[in-house]
């Protein structure tokens, strides 16, 4: 949730949709995860040469392994042991370099770590495979995006959510997404643009109508923003940057009294702006 200052020192927020990831793996044929029990099976088979003579016994076993890392780089980062998934993942891609949604794993858990150019690093790395192929290759242009936007390369961070876009017309999160870097670059418009489609994709996503709204007050548009946070209110009553937004939309166009008891609502979901800005007011 970031804030976007006015000169009166007031302060107007937009929600921040953080990053969409999806982990990617391949299903495996087996049940068992266990190390022990994977040795064991691939010794039965080699024992009775179940494997494919132009291929080296040495890169199946790699394959073989790597698949288990990965899964259990899948299972630690879903309890958010992203450290040890970092470690899991690093081994996967050892014993098969080749794999690209390892390379898209092991970049979501350096996203979730702040490592963002890791996570660039290791996206780039899933492009640079072919990550086409897989049916979520989209998502890897979203995460890659998000990236670029924490280290404020909002250009950079808009081509990859087009990229996104180009791939899956569909896709909410990167018109979303890029709706936010649009409007970091003070392009409202084209920001306004990018919440019309999420709102026309999910009509019932608030956070989309809560943001296009503080791009309209952004452009001087006060009463089509205060009806977004109105219908962000409506899809989500405890919204209270909502209503914080349409507190201080209603004070720019002088219905201050309704303005103040938007700002109250906000204040008593401990929003804290909310209350920051009433007792800075001394209001009650």
């Amino acid at each position: 949730m970031n804030e976007f200052e006015f000169s009166n020192n007031t302060s107007i927020a937009a929600n921040f949709n953080k990053m969409n990831v999806g982990l990617s793996y391949e299903a495996l044929d087996y049940e068992s995860r266990k190390l022990e029990l994977k040795l064991l099976e691939f010794k039965r088979l080699f024992e009775i040469k179940l494997y494919i003579p132009l291929i080296n016994s040495i890169e199946w076993f790699k394959l073989f392994f790597g698949s288990d890392y990965n899964q259990m780089g899948i299972s630690n980062y879903n309890i958010g042991n992203y450290q040890q998934a970092v470690i899991d993942f690093t081994k996967a891609i050892k014993l098969n370099p080749h794999n690209p949604k390892t390379y898209y794993n092991l970049g979501s858990t350096y996203f979730k770590l702040g490592n963002y150019q890791q996570a660039i690093n290791n996206d780039s790395k899933a492009i640079e495979l072919n990550f086409i192929k897989s049916y979520d290759y989209y998502k890897v242009y979203n995460n890659r995006g998000l990236s670029h936007f924490y280290l404020g390369n909002y250009t950079k961070a808009i081509d990859d959510y087009t990229k996104a876009i180009e791939h899956n017309p569909q896709y909410l999160m990167a018109f979303f997404n890029r709706g936010l870097s649009y409007f970091y670059l003070e392009n409202y418009s084209q920001a306004i643009n990018d919440y019309t489609k999420a709102t026309d994709l999910n009509p019932q996503y608030s956070n989309a109508f809560c943001n296009r709204g503080v791009a309209y007050l952004k452009s001087g548009n006060n009463s089509q923003a205060i009806n977004d946070y109105t219908k962000a209110i409506e899809l989500n009553p405890e919204d209270a940057v909502a209503y914080f937004n349409r507190g201080i939309a209603n004070a720019k166009i002088n219905n201050k009294d309704q303005g103040i008891d938007d700002i109250k609502i906000a204040a008593r979901y401990w929003y804290k702006p909310a209350q920051d800005y009433l007792n800075s007011h001394g209001i009650s």
